[in-house]
């Protein structure tokens, strides 16, 4: 890989816009537009955007200009941001970016809580984008805006620097048009890093090239289980799937109805409540730890703060009611000793 600098002047315009900054360097060395890979930008860095509230996220360079490294001779320089859930949860919106809108049909929802990072695909701002997933994050607003994500295995990807929501679910992944391009994505990704230990796990396991697992051919022969419980809502995602599924019986899948157990049906919003909430409030405050003096601290100074946002502000932020009200429920969960939690992976 080669390095890439941008101009100074480049700062200004990332400084001031939340919107899409990209160059690429060409033969020649001149820069010329191309498509992001959204990321967010702050203090002369290029950061992972996990959160709309976030600046500080993974960090890929470092200085005061701009070094981005690109694998290809006319790769593209990744700059760029994204509108997301706030604290990657409660819907498609955050108190800072507004409501999300989904590019195919503007009254419809785009999915969370990697809302703006599926929007910037579909919509064709972005070929490639990053987005995480906890309890969906990164499978919502692929599904809801028609591209192809990934969540990938826990630990596969590094979670440095990404503000957590549960350690134990938390990972990072991409989002593209292709499978092929989600295929490339991902092995630029994996790797062991000393700052996330988890991925320790997937030592001798993750590779850098899931392309060349590519094939037009596998479904055949292969076993593919539909969960008919979650059908019957809506009849135009009913049609989506059952085409979707005929596409793959004719790709030589088998296809097998699958029927869960009422008690899962009933209990699985409490199984991963119990551990994503009190993960939540701990690992919150691990991480407000390393900002500076003037954030909050704790899960209950965050609803302090959010208390006294009222109204819209001049700067276009405003209320988060959903949100908010959910930063209560996490505050009262309970802690990483409390029965509910320690009940669930043991039992």
């Amino acid at each position: 890989a080669r390095a890439v600098t941008i101009p100074a002047a480049t700062e200004q315009l990332l400084q001031s816009s939340s919107y899409i900054y990209v160059a690429t360097q060409r033969k020649d060395g001149e820069l010329s537009t191309s498509s992001p890979i959204w990321f967010t930008y702050d203090q002369g860095k290029i950061f992972f955007s996990t959160s709309r509230d976030s600046h500080k996220a993974k960090r890929i360079a470092k200085g005061s200009l701009l070094t981005i490294h690109v694998g290809t001779e006319d790769g593209p320089v990744i700059i760029g941001k994204a509108n997301l859930s706030e604290f990657a949860s409660g819907g498609a919106i955050s108190s800072f970016g507004g409501q999300m809108l989904n590019p195919h049909d503007l009254a419809r929802g785009p999915g969370g809580s990697s809302g703006g990072s599926g929007i910037a695909v579909a919509a064709g701002y972005a070929v490639i984008s990053l987005g995480t997933d906890t309890g969906g994050s990164i499978r919502n607003p692929s599904s809801a805006n028609g591209i192809v994500g990934l969540k990938p295995t826990h630990a596969l990807t590094s979670r440095d620097g990404i503000i957590p929501l549960a350690l134990s679910f938390d990972t990072a992944g991409p989002m593209a048009r292709s499978v092929s391009d989600v295929a490339t994505v991902i092995g630029l990704l994996t790797g062991i890093d000393a700052a996330d230990p988890a991925t320790s796990k997937s030592e001798g396991h993750f590779e850098t090239d899931y392309t060349k697992h590519l094939n037009a051919r596998a479904l055949s022969g292969a076993r593919i289980g539909i969960a008919r419980d979650f059908l019957g809502q809506d009849e135009d995602v009913d049609w989506i799937v059952e085409s979707s599924l005929e596409a793959m019986r004719r790709a030589g899948a088998t296809v097998v109805d699958v029927r869960l157990p009422r008690w899962l049906h009933d209990a699985k919003g409490e199984f991963y409540n119990w551990i994503r909430y009190p993960e939540f409030t701990a690992q919150i405050a691990t991480y407000l730890a390393t900002l500076g003096p003037n954030f909050p601290k704790n899960i209950d100074q965050l609803i302090d703060r959010a208390m006294r946002v009222n109204a819209p502000r001049p700067d276009g932020g405003g209320p988060h009611p959903n949100r908010w009200t959910l930063l209560k429920r996490e505050a009262s969960s309970g802690t990483l000793s409390s029965y509910q939690y320690t009940s669930v992976p043991e039992h």
